[in-house]
């Protein structure tokens, strides 16, 4: 998203896609987000938790795989060679399946939306952790929340990405599902605060 002073220099848009961009992703990357309260960029990892596509129970056993994993960096924490440095935090117990993350400050809090999904059938999950503190530079504090008890919204089947936009007088967080009859959806940031 553009600085509003550089909106009239680029005939009016708002957002500006890179051409092209790489670097090395602290780790394996299914999706990114920006954390526009921090100036972060949030990327996740998609793994699986259990044998059969579209059956998923939010459990212990899936919360602890190493490969549910988010990463919050600043583009100053990859090198120039490519690599990220220690700055960058790979912060795991997460959930399985995810297919979003995002992140933003709420009043004295950090929230990290995560959205699950399970195949074409099975509703997704949008889960709002709420973390006790504001966003310090490091992973937000999860390791004493109990995942399986967080808020969770459900949404059709296919919740992916997940970006959150400030306009002048309120924030939406954007949304996109992958099956069927594809949705956009936008709401309003406060009626996911939960």
């Amino acid at each position: 998203e553009l600085p509003p002073e550089m909106v009239d220099s680029m005939y009016g848009y708002r957002y500006v896609l890179r051409q092209s961009s790489s670097f090395h992703s602290p780790t394996k990357p299914s999706f990114i987000s920006y954390d526009i309260d921090n100036h972060k960029f949030v990327v996740g990892t998609y793994a699986r938790c259990g044998k059969k596509v579209g059956t998923h129970v939010d459990s212990e056993k899936c919360f602890n795989r190493p490969n549910n994993r988010l990463a919050w960096f600043d583009k100053s924490d990859v090198e120039p060679n490519y690599e990220a440095t220690n700055n960058t935090n790979k912060c795991s117990h997460f959930y399985s399946e995810m297919q979003g993350a995002t992140s933003a400050r709420v009043g004295n809090n950090t929230i990290v939306w995560v959205s699950s999904s399970y195949g074409p059938i099975a509703d997704s999950h949008l889960h709002v952790v709420t973390t006790s503190s504001a966003f310090n530079g490091e992973c937000p504090e999860v390791e004493n929340i109990d995942l399986g008890a967080v808020p969770m919204i459900q949404f059709p089947p296919g919740l992916e990405d997940l970006h959150i936009e400030q306009t002048e007088d309120n924030r939406y967080m954007w949304m996109v599902t992958e099956f069927g009859t594809r949705m956009v959806l936008a709401t309003p940031l406060d009626d996911l605060v939960l």
